[in-house]
């Protein structure tokens, strides 16, 4: 949940709230507000959040050091517990 005063725009619920937060805030609120228009994640100004493709890079990371397609930490482990979360639930 630590996202919820950044796609919000609270950060007066953060105290230590510096100005690279807000920068980041105003990216994640223009990221969700064009995917609740479109469903689609991409705004002017902002790097272009390519298609999720299972072969490709597999998650966006947006932080203070900007934007990116990232490989999934440990697949292989996610892929396990996912799995096994899967068949413990059926």
């Amino acid at each position: 949940t630590a996202e919820i005063p950044y796609v919000f725009g609270n950060l007066g619920a953060l105290p230590q709230a510096t100005a690279e937060d807000r920068r980041l805030a105003q990216t994640m609120m223009t990221r969700w507000v064009a995917f609740a228009r479109s469903g689609d994640p991409n705004a002017a100004g902002l790097p272009s959040w390519p298609r999720w493709h299972p072969d490709g890079e597999r998650l966006w990371s947006i932080g203070n050091q900007g934007e990116k397609a990232v490989k999934e930490p440990d697949a292989a482990l996610l892929d396990f517990l996912q799995h096994h979360a899967q068949f413990e639930m059926n």
